[in-house]
């Protein structure tokens, strides 16, 4: 057998990659000087209830969407496995209990995965002082609008998950691409670009530790005003009694530049390696690298047509606007944190052009493991 290969992107690939490196490194230029003013703009939409339950969903949805590619990729290398690794001297009914096995267990992550992202997200849900409602207190939603709003996002992936499953167990696995090794390699790139992607922005992380906007005394103070207004809460009340207000919702921080590294100008956050760190500090954002992540997995294996040569042109044209439809989403993504705050837009695009540049990067070093396995398997 010999891995089949794909050596270059897609021009309708790689245009619009080259394209947004561009456009984020502008923005990050810009957002250089005028981070804090970009964001308090945009916190003014949190007015707006579409533009509040907008950036609630697309906020939520980027804790979760990965594992669907990552769960997806370890089922082509598992159907693989099941195809072409020989087991001697062993049962057919050994190999498909192998095979069952791996299964559940990627299932099962999945499963997990979102069950975590639901008491997590629960959690985060508090009763606001002084008769005040239960309310997500960044994204201000309170608890009946949170659990709608995440039902819906369970909802879809858990659709598009066992979309994946199906397609790959029962038609995938089974054509002609599969079989000469086509998925193989895009596997590979997808499980690489997420190693080396959080590789470096956990480490930016820890040395950064950088306060989100949300935690701004100006973005507490729009946000409890708001809360007063929709709730007729008495706001002479809650400034009388703010210390009570901030245990709820956190004493403000502040402000801090994203290349004023904790590390190098401490700013009293302890410098620690643990999963906090994907939490609790905002530069650069990891939420962008899951997103990018996953689109960038979609360019993997989503493929238009890069010879010229269209046989089915409804085919490519779907294909192509899915990929389109995936840039669209990672700019809806920065747009949503811009709206709650949860990322200063230098957060988000710096973000963006790193994954965009790992994805490139592992997409040549798993070029490089096909063309090493290939000639193993020759021998």
């Amino acid at each position: 057998m010999e891995l089949k290969k794909q050596s270059k992107f897609s021009k309708w690939i790689t245009v619009p990659m080259f394209g947004l490196i561009i456009i984020f490194s502008v923005l990050f230029i810009i957002s250089s000087f005028y981070d804090f003013e970009i964001m308090q703009i945009f916190e003014k939409l949190l007015n707006y209830d579409f533009f509040r339950y907008f950036s609630s969903f697309w906020h939520e949805m980027g804790y979760t969407e990965l594992i669907i590619p990552l769960v997806a990729s370890g089922l082509v290398l598992v159907e693989y496995m099941y195809r072409y690794i020989k087991i001697d001297k062993k049962k057919d009914w050994q190999s498909k209990l192998f095979l069952f096995v791996l299964y559940a267990i990627l299932i099962s992550a999945f499963v997990i995965q979102l069950y975590m992202k639901w008491n997590s997200s629960m959690s985060k849900v508090r009763e606001f002082p002084n008769g005040g409602p239960n309310i997500e207190f960044i994204r201000l939603v309170n608890l009946k609008e949170l659990t709608i709003i995440i039902s819906i996002i369970f909802t879809i992936q858990s659709a598009i998950m066992l979309t994946c499953i199906i397609l790959l167990r029962f038609y995938f696995s089974k054509n002609k691409k599969f079989i000469q090794g086509g998925y193989w390699k895009p596997a590979i790139a997808v499980l690489l670009i997420f190693v080396i992607g959080y590789a470096v922005i956990g480490s930016l992380k820890i040395m950064s530790w950088r306060n989100f906007y949300s935690q701004s005394l100006e973005s507490k103070e729009f946000k409890i005003n708001w809360i007063a207004n929709e709730y007729g809460l008495d706001i002479e009340w809650i400034k009388e009694n703010m210390d009570k207000v901030y245990q709820v919702i956190g004493k403000p921080h502040e402000y801090q530049e994203w290349w004023e590294f904790n590390i190098f100008v401490p700013n009293g956050r302890p410098l620690v390696w643990n999963l906090n760190i994907f939490t609790n500090s905002a530069f650069p954002s990891g939420h962008v690298v899951s997103s990018s992540c996953t689109v960038m997995s979609m360019a993997y294996f989503i493929t238009p047509n890069k010879k010229g040569v269209i046989k089915n042109k409804r085919k490519e044209i779907i294909k192509t606007s899915i990929l389109y439809l995936g840039f669209i989403h990672m700019a809806l993504m920065v747009f949503s944190f811009l709206i709650n705050g949860s990322h200063y837009l230098s957060d988000t695009s710096f973000s963006y052009v790193w994954v965009i540049i790992s994805a490139i990067i592992a997409y040549k070093i798993a070029d490089k493991i096909a063309n090493k396995v290939n000639k193993k398997l020759n021998k």
